[in-house]
């Protein structure tokens, strides 16, 4: 499986694309990634999945590899599995992700000023204690 990846040195966003034009990193990478623990990583995955912020059909994927007789899963998470993580982590590296992809978002406007972008925000019905 050829995946992309992200990169950050010295505040630059390097961003390598799959064949497919995707992003698939491992919660060891996205901790990489904003220097943070896995820990921490898996604790707000586990947080995003349960205020259903994100599902996890849509951003997860597994890969198995057998290594002699023994299994091992590999879970990859997407690019919205990572944007998400990037507004949850307060680190130099997830400061810098956020401009980066504010600038993404600021180039596409420029460049395609007619296509309107669409934010569809979730609201919470649940009950006030």
């Amino acid at each position: 499986m050829e995946r992309g990846i992200i990169s950050i040195e010295k505040k630059r966003v390097t961003v390598v694309l799959s064949p497919e034009g995707s992003i698939q990193m491992t919660a060891e990478e996205i901790a990489s990634l904003f220097y943070v623990t896995t820990a921490s990583i898996e604790r707000h995955i586990k947080k995003i999945f349960a205020e259903q912020m994100l599902y996890e059909y849509e951003v997860r994927t597994k890969q198995m590899k057998i290594f002699g007789n023994r299994r091992c899963v590999t879970e990859y998470y997407n690019l919205d599995m990572v944007v998400a993580l990037s507004f949850r982590i307060d680190s130099d590296s997830s400061k810098a992700f956020r401009r980066w992809l504010g600038e993404q978002v600021l180039q596409a406007l420029k460049t395609k000023p007619l296509r309107p972008i669409i934010l569809q925000i979730p609201i919470h019905t649940g009950k006030a204690n």
